[in-house]
């Protein structure tokens, strides 16, 4: 594809929303970031109509935050440079309002993370799946 077709095709994705914005792929560990940890955060009894996101926002090595159904309300993705600032990560989290309890998960590996999505090609109007073959 001829570079200002491409480019043509970008710009109809971005304003159809399809394309939300663009990021470098930082390695967290070549930032002293080496710990992954996944918190799940229970908020207080009476207190579920309040949305805690802002207040996780305000802390930086929250690189996730997701408001789910189970048990737990909330399940944030936390880089820390090792045990204990992953433990001082986790007491600002318990010490935020309305937090009742969290459980953290640390990650041993990863076998992968940020893949592409299987999304589905879009040509003018119509939508096409990117599969082959019939299956």
């Amino acid at each position: 594809m001829a570079g200002p077709s491409a480019h043509e095709r970008v710009k109809k994705l971005e304003s159809r929303g399809f394309i939300r914005g663009y990021r470098a792929a930082v390695d967290p560990a070549a930032v002293g970031l080496s710990v992954l940890a996944f918190t799940w955060v229970t908020q207080a009894p009476g207190t579920i109509a309040g949305d805690l996101t802002p207040d996780f926002a305000g802390i930086p090595e929250i690189e996730e935050c997701h408001h789910i159904a189970g048990e737990a309300d909330y399940i944030l993705k936390i880089r820390a440079r090792d045990m204990e600032h992953l433990g001082d990560v986790v007491r600002q989290v318990q010490t935020t309002q309305h937090v009742f309890s969290t459980e953290t998960d640390v990650v041993f590996s990863t076998g992968f993370e940020g893949r592409a999505l299987p999304i589905e090609r879009v040509t003018g109007d119509a939508v096409e799946t990117g599969r082959r073959g019939g299956a």
